[in-house]
């Protein structure tokens, strides 16, 4: 008997596992509802940038652009999910996984033509702002794309999981749409015309140019090539965890080299990119440092403007502050030297300068604005004062009306040998009111002390006086 329970309680317990093993197996199968044929096909289909996924591609690049000028992250949005460009992105994916050398060259020369479209786009675009003055400069949106680091790569890989499983489905879903935005393939070229119109500007002259435009074509376009690349190795991923029909490599050496070109082009931006990383972490480090520096040793009230850069040449902080005051070269060294040795910030350049007449001008103007501002918002108080005063005036008397009417019924009622009451209120509250009494019958003498003790004990409680004058005739 106990050699049989053992075995049914070895049984159950397998069954119980085999059971939780199913659970999750159906619940995380990927080839539940797998379309490998319709796939493929719809993949090369879309892979080629020509005709209407061209004409998307331009629309899509002014409007991220515009997004970006407008700092807007709802335009940008709007950008990426109309998209076209993750489309050759699949195909390279798809050419690696199934071994298919003419997709993976289609979709690497679209991809191409996708670039250069974008870049010819983004480029006439911010030129053409920056000629005019109608754009808004580096803003925070475009800044935003000009620092990649492992987070985006992160991104980037699992948006290209979800988007190629999004894709292999036989019930499409909205997940394409999620994963352009996710990626944001579109915004890093963006900003790379960006950076390609400002060395434009530079070359030609022009003013108001921003002189990191090395700094800012160099990281934008790694981001896209990092975004582009791990969307690529996560489609890699599920074609060959997939198992989709693949062709066979031509010989063991070609294999060997196509995955050592994959993998390594891969670690190599992954490298770049935690490098990156650590580089911007540190950079914005030094940048808190820099910027407290300004704030305990030459008091805000003193500094006008103030830059900080950071030479894409040189990897060196250019610090560039304009205060009131002449300082010699002696108190310029003793700065710089602080800054290295108190702040431990070794890169760093600080030129001091003192305001052109144009930023007093602007300097004056804009006080001018806040005093008048200023002034405005006294009259509004003012104003907003006499209105709540009046108010209150208005609710006081109408409240101490009812008051005193209820006064005048109550001891009315109350004392049947009295004609009238009437109360005055003072307008100084630091004066006593007072109450009048008429007596129908005026009361004997040593009546009248008694009622009218208690006409003022029921005018203090309704009235809440601590102090009356009462009189009586």
């Amino acid at each position: 008997m106990p050699e049989q329970t053992n075995t049914d309680t070895s049984k159950s317990s397998t069954e119980f596992l085999s059971s939780i093993w199913d659970f999750f197996y159906n619940l995380l199968d990927l080839k539940d509802g797998l379309d490998k044929e319709g796939t493929i096909i719809n993949i090369k289909s879309n892979k080629e940038m020509k005709g209407a996924n061209a004409w998307l591609l331009m629309c899509s690049i002014l409007i991220a652009s515009l997004g970006l000028d407008l700092n807007s992250p709802a335009v940008i949005i709007g950008a990426m999910l109309i998209s076209p460009l993750m489309s050759p992105i699949l195909g390279i994916g798809l050419g690696i996984g199934i071994n298919d050398r003419n997709t993976l060259n289609v979709s690497g020369y679209h991809l191409l033509i996708a670039i250069g479209i974008a870049l010819f786009t983004s480029t006439l675009y911010f030129s053409i702002t920056s000629w005019l003055e109608i754009g808004k400069g580096f803003t925070d949106e475009i800044k935003g794309r000009t620092s990649p680091t492992i987070l985006d790569a992160m991104v980037a890989l699992i948006g290209g999981l979800a988007g190629i499983i999004s894709s292999s489905r036989k019930d499409k879903s909205n997940a394409i749409p999620g994963v352009a935005i996710a990626t944001a393939l579109m915004p890093p070229l963006c900003v790379t015309g960006y950076g390609i119109a400002q060395f434009f500007g530079y070359l030609i002259g022009a003013e108001n140019i921003n002189l990191d435009f090395a700094n800012i074509m160099f990281n934008s376009f790694f981001l896209f090539v990092l975004n582009a690349t791990l969307v690529a190795l996560g489609t890699y991923f599920i074609v060959r965890f997939m198992d989709f029909p693949s062709r066979s490599f031509e010989s063991t050496k070609e294999e060997k080299r196509s995955k050592f070109i994959l993998y390594f082009t891969s670690l190599v931006l992954l490298s770049v990119s935690i490098f990156t990383t650590y580089r911007i972490i540190e950079d914005n480090n030094k940048i808190e440092k820099i910027e407290t520096f300004i704030q305990q040793e030459l008091n805000d009230s003193r500094v006008i403007t103030k830059s900080i850069t950071k030479n894409f040449a040189s990897q060196k902080f250019e610090v560039k502050i304009s205060c009131m005051g002449n300082l010699d070269k002696e108190q310029q060294i003793d700065y710089n030297q602080m800054l290295k040795s108190k702040y431990k910030v070794d890169d760093a350049i600080v030129t001091f300068t003192t305001p052109s007449n144009e930023e007093l001008n602007r300097i004056e103007a804009e006080s001018d604005k806040e005093i008048v501002s200023v002034r405005t918002d006294i009259a509004k108080i003012s104003n907003r004062l006499d209105s709540l005063n009046i108010y209150h005036q208005e609710v006081r008397t109408k409240t101490e009306n009812e008051t005193i009417t209820k006064l005048k019924s109550i001891a009315l009622n109350t004392f049947e040998s009295l004609e009238d009451i009437k109360c005055y209120l003072p307008i100084d509250k630091k004066d006593p009111p007072a109450i009048a009494v008429q007596w129908k019958n005026k009361p004997l003498p040593k009546d009248i002390k008694d009622k009218e003790e208690k006409i003022k004990n029921l005018v203090s409680t309704l009235m809440d006086f601590d102090t009356l004058i009462l009189t009586s005739y």
